[in-house]
């Protein structure tokens, strides 16, 4: 999202061009209700710019981003919100692994299963970042745990 630029969003969907992706090829994002959201609140749409600028209107970089980080939660990296989602998909959730890691970027397929898969299965991934930015925002549950015998 640091070099996300608002002539890549297109209502719901952010697609990120091939040249900026580890992959070299197009990537699309689905948004979440939320994302879309902040985006709202961001003002107009400035075509060609930076969504989310440093202060001299340059995308943010990796130090700035790993800062802001550390300063909402001490000892947070970029990999281990990556790892969280990871492991949220796994241990909380009945989406598919495939689909965990289409949303992660990772590569899924061989080259056989490549050449006949060619969806990014965009409408599942709505549903899956959905969920995740529920899961975000839910006040996380405080008190003691309670032994239970019986």
């Amino acid at each position: 999202m640091r070099g996300a630029r608002w002539d890549e969003i297109s209502g719901n969907v952010w697609t990120i061009p091939g040249h900026r992706h580890k992959s070299g090829h197009e990537f699309r994002v689905p948004l979440s209700p939320r994302a879309v959201k902040i985006l709202d609140e961001l003002g107009e749409p400035k075509p060609g710019e930076v969504i989310f600028p440093n202060e001299r209107g340059d995308q943010l970089t990796d130090k700035i981003l790993l800062n802001l980080a550390k300063e909402l939660r001490p000892g947070i990296t970029c990999y281990g919100l990556r790892s969280s989602f990871r492991d949220w998909c796994a241990a909380r959730t009945n989406f598919p692994r495939e689909l965990a890691e289409i949303a992660l970027a990772h590569k899924t397929k061989g080259e056989t299963e490549k050449a006949y898969f060619r969806s990014d299965l965009l409408e599942k991934r709505r549903r899956l970042m959905a969920d995740w930015s529920r899961f975000c925002e839910a006040p996380a549950l405080a008190g003691e745990v309670v032994a239970l015998h019986g």
